[in-house]
């Protein structure tokens, strides 16, 4: 949707001019990655170069522009779900790259899958995570929640995601694997929070992140998404939202009821009239809801560890939030 609106199709970012080789050059990691890409300035180009000229330039002279904007206004596509959704998935790319001895990005490669299909039946095995399973629901088991407990760390005990991740990884990138883990765990529980956020220390955080990987993994392939959030996160939080972290604007409550929908208009709902679809539908989403159905889904949740120790990604959230006065 941003890239329509924006007109930006061909971009690898929505929020900066940089190109694929750039985003994997140190060198523009140090110096930092402004945000630049403005629909004023796309609209400009399209006022002062024929439709004939424009198909005539290289993608990077017009600045991967695809068509004119449709927006009048910047397009700030902050999206914390999907962010936990697709740095997670980049994340589990990079253990089954190194699970496989496969040092060359290739995620779509039968080697590179095959391990991924092996690392999620351990951890459904292990933990009873489901990961990249199809849904009964529809769409992925890869929900939200589930990437949340596996990036969120709390200790070393056997309930922990990356206790099971370390034990197939080779010996020489545990500790690398353990430490992109946690810094990236930490900053996106600091970037879909609701607190006040030091910026300037997230953004040294982040740079720290991105160089570790390109230090450590030439090879690996930065995401669009993760280069988003190692290299404006701190910007969009400072520049486009007072300085909170993003979690009221989440997207988890507009997609979170799509599969029950489309299940209760499939399965549970009478079809021999749209009226009496939609009213059955509602009544369902109204169960859903029901205060005393919540209370015992509450009451049947397992109790968490009593454990009072922080973990080291705790202690790094913890130093990003601004504490209120």
């Amino acid at each position: 949707m941003a890239q329509i609106l924006s007109g930006a199709g061909g971009a690898c970012c929505q929020f900066c001019t940089t190109t694929f080789e750039q985003m994997h050059d140190l060198t523009f990691v140090q110096d930092g990655f402004p945000i630049n890409r403005f629909i004023s300035d796309a609209k400009i180009i399209f006022e002062e170069v024929d439709e004939e000229r424009f198909l005539s330039l290289s993608s990077n002279e017009r600045f991967n522009l695809t068509h004119a904007p449709l927006s009048d206004i910047d397009i700030i596509p902050g999206s914390p779900l999907h962010a936990y959704l697709r740095c997670f998935s980049w994340f589990m790319s990079l253990v089954s790259h190194l699970t496989a001895g496969v040092t060359k990005w290739s995620p779509t490669s039968t080697k590179v899958q095959y391990t991924k299909s092996f690392i999620c039946g351990w951890l459904k095995e292990k933990l009873n995570l489901m990961i990249d399973c199809a849904s009964s629901q529809g769409g992925t088991s890869t929900t939200g929640n589930v990437v949340t407990r596996c990036l969120v760390r709390k200790d070393d005990s056997e309930r922990d995601f990356l206790y099971w991740i370390l034990t197939v990884l080779p010996s020489n990138c545990k500790q690398v694997i353990t430490d992109i883990h946690t810094y990236l765990g930490a900053i996106l529980r600091v970037y879909n929070s609701n607190r006040r956020i030091h910026t300037d220390e997230l953004s040294l955080v982040c740079r720290e992140l991105y160089q570790l990987i390109l230090t450590q993994f030439s090879w690996a392939n930065i995401t669009p998404t993760m280069h988003k959030l190692l290299a404006h996160a701190a910007s969009i939080i400072s520049d486009y939202n007072d300085g909170y972290g993003l979690e009221q604007l989440s997207e988890e409550g507009l997609e979170s009821s799509n599969k029950l929908l489309r299940r209760f208009r499939e399965r549970l709902s009478r079809k021999f009239s749209f009226e009496e679809n939609l009213k059955d539908v509602f009544s369902r989403i109204i169960c859903q809801s029901d205060p005393i159905l919540l209370l015992n889904r509450k009451m049947r949740k397992s109790t968490s560890s009593n454990s009072n120790t922080l973990s080291k990604q705790d202690l790094i959230v913890n130093s990003l939030i601004i504490e209120d006065d």
